[in-house]
């Protein structure tokens, strides 16, 4: 397959992803950058690949934007405990589709006192291509 012209515009119609590592170590309650998706890029998903279980609290992890840490999947400790794979609940909102560039973040909350360490992904489409 040719490649595309910009990382913006790749050939055909494809699944792309953006991935962060978020450890707690002892840092407690934190917000991170996961990315940041281009305008007309629609999410199809947010996961969390759990290596080791965070401890203490009630550790919970969600995924939004800098404005609503919660836009896209509400606050859940199955992110945060769940050892390997965990698929988040989309929450039913236009949001998920975005009219301009936006920083995507991931919030780890309830006091998390132990160790941890996730990786926090979002699958996407790209914007429609152009001839």
């Amino acid at each position: 397959m040719a490649l595309g012209s910009t990382a913006r515009k790749p050939v055909g119609q494809q699944v792309a992803f953006m991935r962060k590592l978020l450890t707690v170590g002892s840092l407690g309650n934190q917000t991170v950058t996961i990315g940041t998706l281009p305008a007309g890029a629609s999410i199809l998903r947010c996961t969390t690949m759990v290596r080791s279980a965070y401890t203490g609290g009630t550790p919970t992890i969600s995924f939004g934007t800098a404005g609503s840490v919660a836009a896209f999947v509400a606050a859940t400790g199955a992110l945060a405990t769940g050892l390997g794979r965990n698929v988040g609940t989309l929450v039913a909102a236009a949001a998920q589709y975005q009219t301009a560039d936006t920083a995507i973040v991931a919030a780890i909350a309830g006091v998390p006192s132990g160790g941890g360490d996730a990786d926090a992904e979002v699958e996407y489409t790209t914007p429609d291509e152009t001839p």
